[in-house]
C-alpha cells in the first residue's frame, strides 16, 4: 500500500470525523509529530488528526465540541468559559496546547478553550502520551495542536453566519502565489449560554472575538521567512458557589453579577534556510504569548492575573540519506531553546528554561519506522529534568495493517503559585519542587478493511504519574506545595472506527475505557470510566445535502459532594446531536443543527447543570 493511501486509511481510523466525504484530503503527515512533521504511516504514537472542514460539515462549531469524538480525551466544562481538556485521565495542565505552533499559557490549571471556534481551523492534531522530549515541558500527558487556515494557491475567501443558541459571524481570506502567501481571519460569537445553577435563572454566556493574520515569503530559493499574529478576547458570566451547601441543588447560586474577561495575544516570527539541495534545514523562531484574566466575583473583589511567555529556538535538521528533508526517510534533528515566563503585575513570578533536544526518525527496513527523542531542561527556578520517548510503526505488506507502539517520559513544570506561593500569607514558596513526571507505554493496531473504505484502531495504554505536586498544611493557616512520593496509575483502552459503508453513508465511532487513580488508590475526579460515541452521515446522491447524527454516552464519573465532603458518582448520560447541510449555490451552504436533541439532563461536575436542547441555523460560503 502506498504511503498516501495508507495515510488516508490511518486518518479515517484515528479521526472518526473524517469518515464522511471531504472536499480535500488531509496531507498525510502529523505536523506536530516531532521536531519536524512525520508521515502518518511512519508515526508510531497514538494520534488523532481531525479535518476542520469535515468537523464543520458535521455541525460542530467550537473546538470543545469537536474534541468529543477523540478517544482517550475528555472535555470537562462547568460553563462556557471553563472547558478543559484531559488526556488519559490526567489533569488539564498536563496537556500542552499549541495554536499555530505557539504554546498557550497554562499556568492557572490548564489552558481553557473557552469559546474557541472552528471557523478558522484547518486541522486539529491530538497526540496521546508523553511528548515532552519533542514538544517541551507541559506535554506530560499529550499535545493538542490547532492549526489555522493558510490557503491554497490563488485567491480564496469565505465566511459564515449563525443564529439560534448563539449568534456569530466569521470571515477569512487568503492569497498565495509562487513565492508566498498571506492569510487573514476574523470571528465574533455571542453564545447566550444557559443557567449553570440549574434553577432556570439568568444565563451564563460568553462573547468571543478573534483576529488572526499570517504570512510567509520566499526571499530566495533557499530562504523563507514568515510570521503569525493572533488576538482573542472572551467576556463571560458565571454563577457563584455556596460555601455551606446542604445539597447539590443549592451549591451553585444563580447570580447575575459575577463576570470575567480573558485576553490572549500571540505572535511568531520564523526563518528557514535550506542547504545542500534541501537535505539540511536551519530554522530560527521567536514566539511571544500573553494571557490576561480578570474575574469580578463581587462588587468588593476582583481577581486579576497576567502572564507573558517568550521563546527563542533554533533547530538544525539534516537528511542522512541526502534527500530533501520532506522526502527523507532518515532524519536527524537538533534543537536549542530558551523559554522565559514572568508576570508584569507580580515581579516575584519569574522563571527561565534552557533546553537541548535530539531526535531521530527513520525507516530501518521497508515498512518499519522508528522515532526516538531525548531532551534536557535546565531550569533556573526548580529542578532540572530529562525526558525521552521512542516509537515504532510497522506496516505489514499487502494487508496494510499497521502495528504501532510507543514509550516515553514527560514532565510538567511547576506553576508560579506552586513555586512562589502568595508571599507567605497562606502559601509558602518551595523552589525545591521537581517537575511532575508521567511515564507511559502503549501498543496498538490500525486495520484497514473493505478495500480501504474503512479502518479501525485499538490502543492499550499504561501510565504512571510521579512527583505529583500537592498542597500540604504546615501550620493552621499556612501550606506549601510539595512533590507527592506516591504514584498515580492510569491504564485503559482507546478505540476508533471509520467506515464509508456506501457512496452516500458513512459511519464512525469511538470508545474509551479507563482506570485513573491517585497515589492513595482513590478514583480521579471528573474522569469518565467509560465513554462511547457513534455517528453517521448520509449524503444525497448529487452531494448537495447531508444529514449527520452523533450519539455520545458518558458513565463512571466521580466528583466531590461539597455538602458532605465525600466522593460520589455522577449520573451517566447520553447526548444526541443532529445536523444538516444543503448547498444552495456553488460554495454556499445552508446549515442547521440541534445539540442535545432529547434535552437530556447531564453534568460534568457536581452541582453544575449541563446545557439543554439548543438549536442553530446558519449560512456558510467558501470560494
Amino acid at each position: 500500500m502506498s504511503r498516501i493511501t495508507l495515510a488516508a486509511a490511518i486518518s479515517l481510523a484515528t479521526a472518526p470525523a473524517l469518515a464522511q466525504d471531504m472536499p480535500e484530503a488531509l496531507p498525510p503527515i502529523v505536523i506536530s509529530g516531532g521536531l519536524t512533521p512525520v508521515p502518518q504511516d511512519e508515526y508510531g504514537r497514538a494520534a488523532t488528526v481531525l479535518s476542520g472542514e469535515a468537523l464543520r460539515a458535521t455541525g460542530a462549531a467550537t473546538v470543545a465540541e469537536a474534541l468529543t469524538v477523540v478517544p482517550g480525551l475528555t472535555v470537562n466544562a462547568t460553563d462556557l468559559s471553563d472547558s478543559l481538556v484531559r488526556i488519559r485521565g490526567h489533569r488539564a495542565d498536563l496537556t500542552l496546547i499549541l495554536i499555530d505552533g505557539v504554546e498557550q499559557i497554562a499556568d492557572l490549571g490548564g489552558t481553557r478553550l473557552g469559546g474557541l471556534d472552528l471557523a478558522d481551523i484547518d486541522r486539529i492534531e491530538v497526540l496521546r502520551g508523553p511528548q515532552a522530549a519533542s514538544m517541551g515541558a507541559g506535554a506530560a500527558a499529550g499535545v493538542l495542536a490547532i492549526w489555522t487556515r493558510r490557503g491554497a494557491e490563488g485567491l480564496h475567501y469565505g465566511g459564515a453566519v449563525e443564529a439560534g443558541g448563539a449568534t456569530g459571524a466569521s470571515v477569512w481570506a487568503s492569497q498565495r502565489g509562487l513565492r508566498g502567501g498571506l492569510s487573514i481571519a476574523a470571528a465574533w460569537r455571542d453564545d447566550r449560554g444557559w443557567d449553570v445553577s440549574g434553577d432556570g435563572g439568568e444565563k451564563d454566556g460568553l462573547e468571543r472575538r478573534t483576529l488572526r493574520l499570517s504570512g510567509d515569503f520566499a526571499a530566495t530559493d533557499d530562504i523563507t521567512m514568515g510570521f503569525s499574529l493572533r488576538a482573542a478576547r472572551d467576556d463571560y458570566r458565571f454563577d457563584t458557589t455556596n460555601f455551606a451547601p446542604t445539597s447539590e441543588a443549592d451549591y451553585i447560586l444563580d447570580d447575575d453579577f459575577p463576570h470575567g474577561r480573558s485576553e490572549q495575544r500571540q505572535g511568531q516570527l520564523w526563518a528557514e534556510w535550506r542547504m545542500a539541495g534541501g537535505s539540511v534545514l536551519h530554522r530560527l523562531g521567536y514566539d511571544l504569548a500573553t494571557d490576561e484574566r480578570e474575574s469580578v466575583v463581587s462588587p468588593f473583589y476582583t481577581g486579576r492575573t497576567e502572564t507573558e511567555r517568550r521563546a527563542l529556538r533554533y533547530r538544525l535538521t539534516t537528511a542522512l540519506d541526502g534527500e530533501p528533508v520532506e522526502l527523507s526517510t532518515q532524519v536527524l534533528s537538533v534543537m536549542a531553546e530558551r523559554v522565559e515566563d514572568d508576570s508584569p503585575i507580580e515581579p516575584l513570578f519569574q522563571r527561565a528554561t534552557n533546553s537541548l533536544a535530539l531526535e531521530y526518525r527513520g525507516e530501518v527496513r521497508p515498512g518499519v519506522s522508528v522515532q526516538v527523542a531525548l531532551r534536557r531542561d535546565f531550569n533556573d527556578s526548580y529542578r532540572d529534568a530529562t525526558s525521552w520517548n521512542a516509537a515504532l510503526a510497522w506496516v505489514l505488506p499487502e494487508s496494510g495493517v499497521k502495528l504501532h507502539a510507543s514509550a516515553g517520559d514527560g514532565t510538567r513544570k511547576p506553576a508560579f503559585y506552586e513555586l512562589y506561593g502568595d508571599g507567605g500569607a497562606f502559601t509558602l514558596p518551595n523552589p525545591g519542587l521537581a517537575p511532575e513526571r508521567n511515564r507511559s507505554v502503549d501498543v496498538g493496531v490500525t486495520v484497514p478493511f473493505a478495500d480501504d473504505r474503512g479502518s479501525f484502531d485499538v490502543t492499550v495504554f499504561r501510565e504512571r504519574l510521579t512527583d505529583r505536586i500537592v498542597y500540604e498544611m504546615v501550620t493552621p493557616t499556612q501550606g506549601i506545595h510539595v512533590n507527592d512520593a506516591g504514584t498515580s496509575p492510569r491504564q485503559g483502552v482507546e478505540a476508533s472506527l471509520g467506515w464509508r459503508a456506501t457512496d452516500q453513508l458513512s459511519l464512525r465511532g469511538h470508545a474509551t475505557l479507563i482506570s485513573s487513580r491517585n497515589a492513595a488508590g482513590e478514583r480521579e475526579l471528573r474522569v469518565p470510566q467509560r465513554e462511547v460515541g457513534l455517528g453517521a452521515t448520509w449524503t444525497t446522491a448529487d452531494g448537495r445535502g447531508s444529514l449527520s447524527g452523533d450519539l455520545r454516552h458518558v458513565a463512571g464519573v466521580m466528583d466531590t459532594d461539597w455538602a458532605t465532603f465525600t466522593t460520589v458518582a455522577l449520573d451517566s448520560y447520553t447526548l444526541l446531536d443532529v445536523s444538516g447541510r444543503w448547498t444552495v449555490a456553488e460554495g454556499v451552504a445552508l446549515t442547521a443543527r440541534v445539540d442535545n436533541l432529547t434535552d437530556a439532563d447531564h453534568s460534568d461536575a457536581w452541582g453544575y447543570a449541563g446545557r439543554g436542547r439548543t438549536a442553530y441555523v446558519g449560512l456558510s460560503a467558501d470560494f
